[in-house]
């Protein structure tokens, strides 16, 4: 879980304070924000008519285009949390009593960077990505960590920008973790921080969250643009988006179905329903939050009236069109990360089978390539390749003196230099194959019993070739 509890808030934090805002909310909406299951953690702040912000903290200056922005509301886990736009603070609210009890969990500074930015809660931890400050588009990740009370940013592959206004393109798909974004790319180049198309124009951009990398998936349909432009989005969905579009013969509900790639209208009654709820026709002025759950779509009114309308599979009509064609981009890297896997498969069958013939003591091997250079100083590495080249694959102790530059020094250096440097091979070499063998073996000669000469174990270098690249 992200946090525990209120008593964990005031033993765990020392930083966290009640707080006020500049505007109230009302406990029958945070009532039914507590209690109601939210898919995909953001519950939908929709604001056709420029409304104020429902929360903002007293000690922050509130933006004259307060009304433009989103309230972030996040269920994550059973708690309720609140992010003022623009900036990385988060506050928890609790209702215990009649008046909403609003904690702050960080200890950030500034703000004014991250407009419009994306939040999102994956695996009951928060997210940000993206937003827009200081005449800059930016696609940082960032990661809430509760022990520091900071957000931490996270290393991915591409400064991908990403903003969510109110129009539709972009959606969480939490059970793969991943996130969908259709939209131009965005230049990031200094002085020069405005919206750039690329050539190919709009496209569909994937982040795995898992290993932090962007990747280009496609291209929206013809089709998918139309409805884009033409569409606000009302609230996500456990497939994608579900957005009202606005053309010459009305309005009526969509979803953007990212998961099985299709664009799906709504029943005309429930395309009524729904647009008629957001209509502003009896002068009604003020936010809603959106969410869905439980095949249901939930609009809430800051005055706590909340309207329910049933909305599940069965409610569209089909698919009108694909919402984006996959890029030829993506087809070969497809057929790459296949050939790749089969690559893979084939060497870890054939590496598992050698080892399996190999081994006698030994236990589980490492499956990461290691470089030599990372583990074996560069005297260790010239003992192992000279002994390799020798011909017989042994090497005599003036040989080793040679290779450590101690053929000048003292018989009692020259011996400690040598059993140093052969200690450490075979210490090293222990621990990477996990066994107790050692690489390099000490023997007399054969002639002469006075002498020695170090022999190479030629079944464990086999071993160490395995593990370790550059030997």
């Amino acid at each position: 879980m992200l946090l525990k509890s209120g008593n964990f808030f005031l033993v765990g934090f020392f930083s966290i304070s009640l707080v006020y805002g500049q505007n109230a909310l009302n406990p029958n909406v945070v009532r039914v924000l507590l209690n109601d299951p939210v898919y995909n953690g953001e519950i939908y702040s929709y604001n056709p008519f420029g409304a104020p912000a429902l929360f903002w903290p007293q000690d922050l200056e509130q933006p004259d285009n307060s009304g433009d922005r989103p309230d972030h509301f996040i269920k994550c886990g059973n708690q309720l949390f609140v992010l003022p736009d623009g900036t990385n603070r988060l506050y928890t609210i609790t209702s215990e009593s009649e008046k909403p009890d609003i904690w702050r969990l960080d200890k950030s500074v500034y703000d004014g960077h991250n407009f419009s930015s994306f939040k999102f809660c994956l695996n009951d931890s928060l997210y940000s990505i993206g937003g827009f400050g200081f005449g800059h588009y930016n696609g940082l990740l960032l990661k809430f960590e509760p022990g520091s009370s900071d957000w931490i940013l996270q290393n991915i592959n591409e400064d991908i920008a990403v903003e969510t206004g109110s129009a539709p393109g972009i959606w969480l798909n939490s059970k793969e973790a991943k996130i969908f974004k259709i939209g131009y790319s965005i230049e990031l180049q200094a002085g020069n921080q405005e919206p750039v198309s690329e050539t190919s124009g709009r496209n569909l951009y994937v982040l795995d969250l898992k290993n932090r990398r962007w990747f280009a998936a496609g291209f929206p349909t013809s089709e998918g643009v139309e409805v884009i432009d033409r569409s606000v989005r009302i609230a996500w969905h456990p497939s994608g988006e579900l957005v009202v579009k606005k053309d010459a013969s009305g309005k009526r509900l969509y979803l953007l179905d990212y998961e099985n790639n299709r664009i799906s209208p709504a029943d005309n009654r429930i395309s009524d329903f729904i647009t008629s709820s957001f209509s502003d026709s009896s002068g009604y002025r003020d936010r809603f939050l959106t969410w869905y759950s439980r095949d249901t779509l939930k609009i809430l009114k800051t005055d706590g009236t909340l309207l329910k309308q049933k909305l599940s599979s069965d409610e569209f009509s089909g698919s009108v069109a694909a919402l984006w064609s996959e890029s030829e981009q993506s087809k070969f890297l497809e057929w790459n990360i296949l050939l790749a896997g089969l690559l893979v498969f084939g060497s870890g069958m054939f590496i598992t089978v050698l080892l399996f013939i190999r081994r006698k003591k030994s236990k589980a091997i490492p499956e990461t390539m290691l470089q030599a250079e990372s583990i074996f100083t560069r005297y260790e590495l010239d003992i192992l390749r000279g002994i390799q080249k020798s011909g017989n694959n042994e090497l005599l102790p003036d040989d080793v003196n040679e290779l450590l530059g101690t053929s000048k020094k003292t018989i009692e250096v020259q011996k400690k230099q040598r059993s140093d440097s052969i200690k450490g091979i075979n210490e090293k070499y222990r621990r990477l194959s996990r066994t107790e063998e050692n690489l390099i073996i000490q023997k007399r000669k054969d002639d002469d019993r006075r002498q020695v000469r170090y022999v190479l174990n030629l079944e464990a270098i086999e071993k160490l070739k395995i593990l370790v690249s550059g030997i």
